[in-house]
């Protein structure tokens, strides 16, 4: 990709010229009223692996560490997940 730079581990590019006008929208929304989502997942399955792991090796595992651990593969493997101006 053209306009594009490294820095560090990270890859900066550049914002398009045709956004813009898009960015100006987003900001005028958030003057307007807004709606918070709740997320629910079923999480039984890992619950029931983590307590496998406890019965078998004693060891504890944190419920915690794991999420930050899914969400950041997931944002490694989709990059664009984690692109913000």
């Amino acid at each position: 990709m053209k306009n594009m730079r490294k820095i560090r581990d990270s890859e900066l590019i550049s914002f398009p010229d045709s956004r813009v006008s898009t960015i100006d929208v987003c900001e005028l929304g958030l003057n307007k009223h807004h709606m918070k989502a709740l997320l629910e997942i079923d999480v039984t399955d890992a619950r029931d692996i983590f307590r496998r792991i406890k019965e078998r090796d004693g060891a504890s595992l944190s419920f915690t560490a794991w999420l930050v651990k899914c969400i950041s593969t997931a944002v490694g493997e989709y990059r664009e997940a984690n692109a913000y101006l």
